[in-house]
């Protein structure tokens, strides 16, 4: 009977034994799976975090790139000479323009606000008494989201204009034209909000050279620059504010005259003499009587200078008087 009670005990000690070292066992597999799968998952987030960095670090490389480009051809066209482009023959479009040519009253309280363009503008001091808000490479979002600093929105609140003047797109060529609408749609009501009592004008993109456009490096050529002006057009009816076509009006059989910017992009200042030009012929009579929207099939479609007519009857002008009278705030 003990030896019995005994076999029974030492049977029931070994099956305790075995299930201790099962559980052991069971343990340490769910441990290595368990530490396994943590490194499977910190390799993960090794790669994924080195590629987000890489690719960040491409975009942001590639930004830099391209605002270094924008430097160099701003300070290269400010060291053009004032009153003609060196090493350009005569050209029509810009022969005998000089400051005389802008009605410094019509730009009177007036603030320009976009991109390189604008940067430019206010390296010449073309008009007296202008605010400029710009940045080389600013980009709607930037300067709807505040993160470009000082060329933000947000700046319009500082003080009081009569007049808005917008430029963006060239940064954005590349870019989903829905969302570039939406985003301008968004910064024009933020304008209004600032600045509810002022004219707004939307300008349109300017035309590069032949040769750029050719090489159509990212995107940037004279088809996709119409493109964009289409949808800044759209903008400007959406919103009920002015769209001024400056394309046409610099533009020579569609592109930029070779020689007038020595990246072939941006232009000396001649050209934005042109430009100012053009749009006081167009808006000067009576723009403040009303919103004006150039809503005109052959705007920056065609390329023919329809803006530098003799008695001021262009495009924008006829659509400002289609458009008189409406100012309805978004």
């Amino acid at each position: 009977m003990d030896r019995n009670s005994d076999n029974r005990a030492r049977i029931e000690e070994i099956r305790k034994r075995r299930a201790k070292r099962e559980r052991e066992y069971k343990r340490k597999r769910i441990m290595i799976r368990r530490i396994v799968l943590l490194v499977i998952l910190a390799v993960i987030v090794l790669i994924v975090t080195l590629a987000v960095r890489s690719c960040v670090s491409g975009i942001s490389e590639k930004n830099a790139q391209k605002k270094a480009e924008e430097e160099a051809a701003l300070t290269a066209s400010a060291t053009t000479d004032p009153n003609a482009l060196a090493g350009v023959s005569a050209n029509p479009l810009i022969d005998g323009l000089t400051v005389d040519a802008i009605n410094q009253s019509f730009y009177s309280d007036s603030v320009f606000f976009g991109n390189t363009f604008i940067e430019t503008m206010a390296s010449y001091g073309l008009i007296d008494g202008a605010d400029y808000i710009s940045r080389i490479g600013l980009s709607i979002e930037e300067a709807l989201n505040g993160s470009s600093g000082e060329a933000s929105v947000e700046y319009l609140e500082n003080d009081s204009y009569d007049k808005v003047f917008l430029m963006f797109g060239e940064n954005e060529i590349e870019t989903d034209t829905d969302g570039f609408e939406e985003n301008y749609i968004d910064l024009v009501k933020a304008v209004k909000e600032y600045q509810p009592s002022a004219q707004i004008y939307l300008l349109s993109a300017t035309p590069v050279s032949k040769t750029i456009s050719d090489a159509a490096e990212n995107g940037l050529t004279n088809e996709n620059i119409i493109k964009l002006n289409r949808v800044i057009r759209s903008v400007a009816q959406t919103t009920n504010v002015n769209f001024a076509d400056i394309f046409n009006g610099i533009a020579d059989n569609g592109y930029l005259p070779e020689g007038a910017a020595s990246d072939g992009i941006h232009f000396g200042k001649p050209y934005y003499i042109k430009c100012l030009s053009d749009i006081q012929k167009a808006f000067g009579k009576s723009s403040s009587s009303g919103t004006s929207v150039n809503s005109s099939d052959n705007d920056t479609d065609t390329g023919n200078n329809d803006t530098d007519d003799e008695d001021g009857d262009t495009d924008m002008e006829n659509a400002r008087g289609r458009a008189a009278g409406r100012n309805e705030n978004i």
